[in-house]
């Protein structure tokens, strides 16, 4: 936000991804964010791809959806206030961190002893995509829409360097054993 100038606007982009691509996606989105430069505006435009595709290629598995947005434009400081809202928000729901990488610095923490019960079934995950662009994104009006979804991946996805002004990527459960049944989830994100 050092420097940002002109309108921004904030989205949020939220997928519950089923057993068929859980594993998967978790392992891909551990890579990234070990690998990622968030260091750099590049960086950040390149994890962005990376993370949209990841998402692309589970559509099969795209069981949830929930979308926010923080409407009209904004300014520098109120960007990045409701930015750091809304991924401290989405953050807060999970239960342990294994990975983060921001600002270029990676922090890895070891994955906890777990055992999946029999109950959380093969488990799901959920991904949260919180972006701030500098200009306005196609919102999703229709959760059950694919096409829309895809679509909103698809621009998301497609943000330069210089248009994207900041990036989160949040999934939970992280570690592979913490299984997160539909129930689960179901209670802990209501509004998907």
């Amino acid at each position: 936000y050092v420097g940002a100038t002109g309108g921004m606007f904030l989205s949020q982009l939220t997928l519950g991804i089923d057993w068929r691509a859980r594993k998967d996606l978790q392992e891909q989105l551990a890579r990234l964010a070990a690998s990622g430069q968030t260091g750099t505006k590049e960086g950040r435009a390149m994890l962005l791809r990376e993370t949209v595709l990841a998402l692309r290629r589970a559509e099969i598995a795209w069981l949830y959806a929930a979308y926010k947005d923080a409407g009209p434009p904004m300014g520098g400081p109120q960007a990045q206030s409701a930015f750091q809202a809304a991924a401290s928000e989405a953050r807060a729901r999970f239960r342990q961190e294994i990975v983060r990488n921001a600002d270029g610095s990676v922090v890895s923490n070891p994955t906890p002893e777990m055992r999946a019960r029999a109950t959380e079934g093969q488990g799901t995950v959920v991904v949260s995509l919180v972006v701030v662009a500098r200009r306005g994104l196609t919102a999703v009006t229709n959760l059950g829409d694919a096409n829309q979804i895809r679509g909103a991946l698809s621009e998301r996805g497609s943000l330069d360097a210089n248009t994207l002004v900041a990036l989160e990527v949040v999934w939970s459960p992280a570690a592979e054993n913490d299984r997160m049944s539909t129930a689960e989830l179901e209670q802990v994100y209501p509004e998907m």
